[in-house]
């Protein structure tokens, strides 16, 4: 049976402002106070994905979730509370970056208490981690899923795996690539097929190597 074709429609960038580090000078572009989430497309089920750019490549995470907020709050709250480990401002394209070997910070504890030791240092790291980080995001509600004859969890696991396959390819690719252009892979595993829908290759590729490209070269300064 062919599968549609589905081209997704992007909601973002979401990043986060501040007065030092890469997101130094600018206003985040988080929902504000008083605006609601539901407006957004952010609280409910979504595909989505953030990258962070370096001087010589470009971190790419492909996820999904049913509350697509309560997610990226767990992955920002993560870096905070040193769940996450952090990279250095230009690490090293030639280590396997989903190797715990390749963040040049200190690799935290399971719960990262150790972190706390050094708590300025550390924090500092974070949040330079956090205001690198590009979030785009697919909503996905019911009039979206009536249309693919299946179900919300069904069709954001088929999409998040086409993506992950999609990044490990440019991954691939732009292997000899310089600098940001160099894509890379932050996630562990591929996830498997449901083999539902088809998402557009090309389009998704050129989007995605068009928003990072547009990043200023003082998203790369830390």
């Amino acid at each position: 049976m062919e599968l549609t074709t589905i081209t997704l429609k992007w909601e973002g960038p979401l990043q986060a402002g501040g007065i030092d580090g890469p997101g130094a000078g600018q206003d985040g572009s988080f929902p504000k106070e008083g605006q609601k989430l539901y407006d957004t497309g952010l609280a409910g089920p979504g595909v989505y994905l953030y990258f962070m750019r370096y001087p010589r490549m470009t971190i790419v995470y492909v996820g999904r979730a049913a509350d697509v907020s309560f997610r990226l709050r767990e992955h920002l709250a993560n870096y905070l509370g040193f769940r996450y480990p952090t990279r250095s401002a230009d690490p090293d394209p030639a280590i396997d970056h989903r190797d715990v070997h390749a963040y040049q910070y200190a690799q935290p504890d399971l719960n990262g208490l150790n972190q706390f030791n050094n708590l300025s240092e550390n924090l500092t790291n974070a949040i330079a981690e956090i205001q690198r980080m590009r979030i785009y995001y697919w909503p996905c509600d019911d009039k979206v899923v009536s249309q693919y004859h299946t179900d919300v969890a069904t069709l954001t696991k088929d999409i998040e795996s086409i993506l992950i396959g999609y990044v490990r390819d440019l991954e691939t690719t732009t292997a000899h690539e310089e600098n940001h252009n160099r894509i890379v892979s932050d996630n562990f595993r591929r996830e498997s097929r449901r083999n539902v829908v088809e998402v557009e290759r090309c389009c998704f590729n050129t989007w995605l190597k068009n928003q990072i490209a547009s990043e200023t070269p003082s998203a790369l300064m830390r």
